[in-house]
């Protein structure tokens, strides 16, 4: 059997560069794919986007020239959300399915709870973004920084605002999802997902805040890798 791909998507204000370590977590079983958020990274020369679905529909046609052997679409916070579309999209598609959507620190669409930010006066929006943590403190004293990077922020904020989620019907792909222990989404927050698919469902509590996938990657990396193991002991049989 090939690596399993993992494709990757960042969440707010981050770039694929968040994923940079991953491949030091897992064997050979596991292809690393991050995917790139418009006007950053590699993208950078690129307009930035604050469609969450038209993202998805970017992302399916950049990789599904790779979508011909076992998969695994993993998104965190935002980044759960366009995972979530791109499932959607996909199985509207004559390909093959994920064999699992992996949704990390989200609560499910229906019940995700927005702060209206974007449009904030400059210093109040850095307060809320400083709240939420996951960002440097050097960030905010470096003025060249900020002139890049709050325009980026302020286009996810605002991505996410304007996402209405609107599908009738449930994936028919495994889904699971992972949640901080620290971090606002109780277990029962998080098992409110099972009802987005026909599939199987199941949930992990990963130790940390809602940036446990940076504090706590190894963990992250090992529940992914049982899932794969098991994925590999079905497909060989």
């Amino acid at each position: 059997m090939n690596k399993v791909k993992l494709f990757c998507i960042p969440y707010a204000g981050g770039s694929a560069n968040i994923y940079k370590t991953w491949n030091e977590y897992f064997g050979d079983n596991v292809e690393i794919n991050p995917l790139e958020l418009p006007g950053r990274g590699r993208k950078f020369g690129e307009e930035l986007c604050d469609e969450l679905r038209s993202i998805a529909i970017d992302f399916y046609h950049e990789i599904k020239h790779k979508l011909n052997s076992p998969y695994i679409i993993f998104g965190h916070s935002m980044g759960a959300t366009i995972a979530h579309e791109l499932v959607h999209y996909i199985s509207k598609q004559d390909i093959l399915l994920p064999e699992y959507l992996i949704v990390s620190g989200r609560k499910n669409p229906l019940e995700e709870r927005i702060d209206f930010i974007a449009d904030l006066p400059e210093d109040e929006f850095k307060l809320k973004i400083k709240s939420k943590g996951g960002t440097p403190k050097q960030f905010f004293e470096n003025t060249e920084l900020l002139e890049l990077f709050l325009p980026i922020l302020r286009n996810d904020f605002r991505s996410v605002e304007k996402y209405k989620y609107d599908h009738l019907t449930k994936l028919d792909t495994k889904l699971v999802a992972l949640y901080g222990s620290d971090e606002d989404i109780s277990s029962e927050d998080i098992n409110k997902w099972a009802k987005f698919t026909t599939s199987e469902f199941d949930a992990f509590e990963i130790e940390g805040d809602h940036f446990f996938i940076n504090q706590n990657t190894k963990q992250v990396a090992s529940v992914i890798d049982k899932l794969v193991n098991g994925l590999r002991k079905r497909k060989l049989g």
